[in-house]
């Protein structure tokens, strides 16, 4: 998938020869998005797309997900997979693949959906609205019946059940006071943190010492040649 982003809409022919090569050139979906802010972000409304309206992404054996230029998912699949397969060898290593899954900052629903065939129940909350289409339509098309989001946060998720394991994957700048109360409030068997940010991390972890003890911890090199790494950490409750 190939995203422009213009600051305004004066561009109509050049992007309808930019889009013609790139389809030419094999790519699946050209958008043209428009962020007319002073801003480095990527996002931006939607003017026009062409080809396919989102992006197809396999991860593991079965899981299929769609994905739209707007949308969060990693985008280095090998080793998102990797990340995967370690929270897989904990939770299958401390039984702990029963009862209920919550899935936090859930994005297209990637984690909670690839984890649902293994748990009773998957909830997954995701603030953006669009990610959350997307995260429904992806259980859809995948065949999982068991997979529940909301747009909202935690605490709403909360009032549904309690999980008996917690996964985490914020944005850069972590989960914040009151994530961390949100998270603290569920009283999980099991936390994992995914974070691509260690410095917000080690200070939500600092938050989390409370009632959480640190039992595992790995890095991985999702963005190799940069100084930014993926870096996952399994919590257990202290009393346990």
């Amino acid at each position: 998938m190939l995203s422009v982003v213009t600051a305004s809409h004066e561009h109509s022919e050049s992007m309808a020869e930019i889009a013609k090569q790139a389809l030419e050139l094999g790519f699946t979906s050209v958008y043209w998005l428009l962020n007319d802010t002073v801003t480095d972000d990527s996002k931006g409304e939607v003017v026009q797309y062409w080809g396919e309206q989102y992006l197809k992404v396999k991860v593991g054996d079965k899981l299929s997900l769609n994905i739209g230029p707007n949308n969060f998912c990693q985008n280095n699949i090998e080793v998102f997979e990797e990340i995967l397969s370690y929270v897989d060898e904990h939770l299958a290593r401390n039984d702990l693949f029963t009862g209920k899954l919550y899935d936090l900052y859930a994005g297209v629903g990637a984690i909670g959906l690839y984890f649902a065939q293994k748990f009773e129940q998957v909830y997954a909350c995701e603030l953006d609205a669009q990610s959350v289409e997307l995260a429904r339509l992806n259980a859809v098309e995948n065949g999982i019946s068991n997979y529940e989001i909301v747009a909202a946060d935690a605490t709403t998720l909360g009032a549904l059940a309690t999980p008996d394991v917690v996964i985490v994957d914020p944005p850069r700048a972590g989960l914040l006071p009151r994530g961390v109360e949100e998270v603290l409030s569920l009283g999980a068997k099991s936390l994992v943190y995914i974070s691509c940010n260690p410095t917000t991390q080690a200070q939500d972890l600092a938050a989390l010492s409370s009632q959480y003890k640190i039992v595992s911890a790995r890095a991985f090199d999702m963005f190799p040649q940069t100084p930014h790494v993926e870096n996952v950490v399994i919590l257990e409750p202290i009393n346990d």
